[in-house]
C-alpha cells in the first residue's frame, strides 16, 4: 500500500477499496487494515471480545493496521473522540 493509495481512500477516489481494507495475508502474517476516521483507537479481537493487539494509525488519518494477525474470524473494538 502507498501513501496516495490512502490518500484516495481518504478522499473516496479508490477504485477498490478492498485492495486496502480488511485482511491481507503477507507470507506468514495477515496484515489488517481499516478506515476509521473518526476513530481514536482500534483493537483487533476475537469473536468472543478478547482483544488480541492494537491496531497503529501510523499517519494519524485513520488509516489503522496490524501485520500481527493470527485470527481469522474477528472484530473490530473502536473507541472514538468525546465531542
Amino acid at each position: 500500500m502507498t501513501t496516495y493509495q490512502i490518500q484516495q481512500l481518504r478522499n473516496g477516489s479508490l477504485g477498490d477499496s478492498f485492495s486496502l481494507l480488511g485482511p491481507h495475508h503477507e507470507g506468514a502474517h495477515t496484515r489488517i487494515n481499516a478506515f476509521l476516521p473518526q476513530a481514536d483507537t482500534v483493537w483487533l479481537c476475537d469473536r468472543q471480545g478478547n482483544r488480541i493487539s492494537e491496531l497503529a494509525q501510523p499517519h494519524g488519518d485513520g488509516f489503522f493496521t496490524t501485520a500481527d494477525a493470527t485470527v481469522e474470524d474477528y472484530q473490530f473494538l473502536v473507541t472514538y473522540h468525546d465531542h
